[in-house]
């Protein structure tokens, strides 16, 4: 059996994950015809389960690709979705359109590299700029709603914050310590979530159970303790939510400055999202033109 595993973002902790499960390889088949004094059927079996394993992953070829398809995603991905009229919750849907992307894309640079290169070209000098504002492109579909959701945010975040400093005090070093570690251990992306996740399996009972033992050994008081064990992870995962909320507050506040004070360069921000949607539409359009 095949499995292949798919991370959302193999560097940050908690993204998502499918689990994809291919078709079962039959061994029986290939025990038959083995013969100990040829590698062929050991050669023959190695290809079909990479085979098999490339229907299960989503893989680039090289670095340049891999960015490509990410820049596609970030922009094009929701509008694929509802055209396609795909359900972008579902795990599987998405596996599958971004395969789609990835054949799209790959066509593209080996049969059209012209357009490849400027699509990349006007992509990426849109997304660096963004990156450098510290905005999200999904600013400029919700600019009708932006002073609400700062307001509404806002008070969000105030009321939590004291949880927010507790949870960032007591779960920050259990966090990082494995991301850290994972960037010595490998310096290949595809590996550090399950070495992140591993090494936390260690680090957060450790973590907790000093803290707790230092607890009990000062206030000698059993059932906070005990609440204690129960809150600490809680608020661990009230930090991943706050600190979510906090960035885009502050995207949302930025957006919200830039269009009244620097009004000029958010119309020709959007007009280069115009024309690179445009793009994208042209090249959809030819590429399902091709498959015909």
């Amino acid at each position: 059996m095949v499995i292949g595993l798919n991370y959302s973002d193999p560097t940050r902790f908690r993204s998502d994950v499918f689990i994809n499960v291919g078709n079962p390889i039959a061994l029986a088949d290939f025990k038959e015809k083995y013969n100990p004094e040829s590698f062929e059927t050991v050669e023959e079996l190695t290809d079909l389960i990479q085979k098999r394993m490339a229907e299960t992953v989503i893989i680039t070829e090289d670095e340049e690709e891999d960015t490509l398809v990410k820049q596609v995603e970030i922009l094009y991905k929701n509008q694929l979705f509802e055209e396609l009229v795909l359900d972008s919750k579902a795990q599987k849907d998405e596996f599958d359109l971004i395969k789609q992307i990835v054949t799209a894309v790959r066509y593209f640079e080996h049969h059209r590299p012209t357009l490849f290169k400027s699509l990349q070209i006007k992509m990426s000098n849109y997304l660096d700029t963004l990156h450098k504002l510290r905005l999200s492109d999904e600013i400029f579909t919700q600019t009708q709603h932006l002073s609400s959701h700062l307001r509404s945010t806002l008070g969000l975040l105030i009321l939590g914050l004291p949880v927010y400093l507790f949870g960032l005090f007591f779960n920050y070093l259990p966090y990082i310590l494995p991301s850290k570690m994972a960037r010595l251990i490998s310096t290949d992306i595809s590996y550090r979530a399950p070495l992140m996740m591993t090494l936390g399996i260690f680090t957060f009972p450790l973590f907790y159970g000093f803290q707790l033992w230092s607890f009990q050994s000062i206030f000698q008081q059993p059932w906070l303790t005990l609440g204690l064990a129960v809150f600490l992870p809680i608020s661990g995962f009230f930090v991943l939510w706050y600190w979510g909320k906090l960035t885009r507050l502050s995207q949302v506040w930025q957006a919200t400055r830039l269009f009244r004070q620097r009004s000029s360069l958010m119309q020709t921000l959007s007009g280069e999202r115009t024309a690179i949607f445009q793009s994208l539409n042209e090249a959809k359009a030819l590429y399902l033109k091709v498959g015909e």
